[in-house]
């Protein structure tokens, strides 16, 4: 992986578990332009387990998809998560993103995590 030149393809497994992390956070993880929208706006289900793990921590951790080792992909995306080298929305996003390609379903809630949804009122526009 080449820093802000790696493409997803390079980001298939995450890094072994005996593999030494790079210096900078950018070089482990895909660059914001790669990184699907869905995963940038904060309402994608792992973008929502992102933010519960970034404000609360994680009760459980997702089990890893097949192929990938679990451990490697937590300490990954674990590396991302606690870095302060990198923008913190494109870290969000990378570690949703990540989380998504080699993790089973976050099963998450909007419920404690600092997620905030607007009532159907708040959105009418007009005054009462």
């Amino acid at each position: 992986m080449s820093g802000m030149n790696c493409t997803v393809e390079d980001m298939v497994r995450p890094l072994p578990i005996d593999a030494e992390m790079p210096r900078r956070t950018a070089d482990c993880m895909p660059s914001y332009a790669d990184i699907p929208k869905e995963f940038k706006s904060g309402l994608h289900s792992w973008s929502r387990w992102q933010a519960k793990w970034f404000f609360e921590g994680l009760d459980t951790k997702p089990d890893p998809k097949d192929g990938i080792d679990g451990q490697a992909a937590m300490r990954h995306l674990n590396y991302i998560q606690r870095s302060w080298d990198t923008k913190h929305e494109h870290k969000a996003a990378a570690v949703a993103y990540l989380a998504s390609l080699w993790l089973r379903g976050p099963n998450v809630t909007d419920e404690g995590h600092g997620i905030s949804r607007p009532s159907p009122s708040d959105c009418s526009g007009g005054t009462q």
